[in-house]
């Protein structure tokens, strides 16, 4: 298992989660929360745009799925690769229609009034713990802050990209991301990883 280098840790919950945290996680979880997890995996889609997205927005012929961010009101299109496509198949034939269209009715309703994702959250985070993973810790001023949420599984998504040599520029648009620092923020590189570009460079 590679380890990460990490940045020193703030409180956002954004900390990268490994391939076995994310197998465990996946293990753990029912086939709607596995589903909901995929997507963020396979396309970094934040939680609240997952809870929103519709079938509208997904072409499981064509494998493209339309983006709309509810953040940031930007639309952007990514394929779906062949495991997301089959986990997007399994859940659609799984769950009766809704009149509204959405993937994760349950999810929608569980919205507060003013749209916030707080009780989906919590779901998530039952989840983390169950799978074993640390989903907050105590600072030195006593309080409890997350560690690992599911704003985890877009960061790993895009870390495991840049890991991957996808081009920056690829990198910002699957993200969704507007301005190159943004994305730049989101990536801790692997020790390995940074060992074999050393290692290439220097002779």
């Amino acid at each position: 298992e590679e380890r990460i280098a990490r940045l020193k840790l703030k409180p956002n919950g954004r900390r990268n989660l490994t391939r076995k945290e994310c197998r465990k996680i996946i293990a753990a979880a029912s086939q709607e929360e596995r589903t909901m997890i995929q997507l963020s995996l396979s396309t970094a889609l934040r939680m609240g745009d997952i809870v929103r997205l519709k079938w509208e927005h997904i072409d499981l012929k064509g494998r493209w799925l339309t983006k709309v961010q509810h953040k940031t009101g930007k639309v952007t299109s990514v394929p779906i690769v062949a495991p997301l496509a089959k986990a997007l198949k399994d859940w659609k034939d799984a769950t009766p229609a809704n009149p509204e269209g959405y993937v994760f009715p349950a999810m929608v309703a569980r919205l507060k009034d003013d749209g916030d994702t707080e009780n989906v959250s919590r779901i998530f985070t039952r989840l983390f713990e169950r799978a074993g993973i640390e989903t907050s810790r105590e600072d030195e001023n006593g309080k409890r802050i997350p560690v690992a949420t599911f704003h985890s599984l877009r960061h790993t998504f895009i870390t495991n990209l840049m890991e991957a040599g996808v081009d920056p520029l690829l990198v910002k648009e699957a993200a969704g991301h507007s301005v190159m620092a943004t994305t730049a923020g989101y990536t801790h590189i692997g020790e390995a990883t940074l060992r074999r570009a050393m290692t290439k460079a220097v002779k």
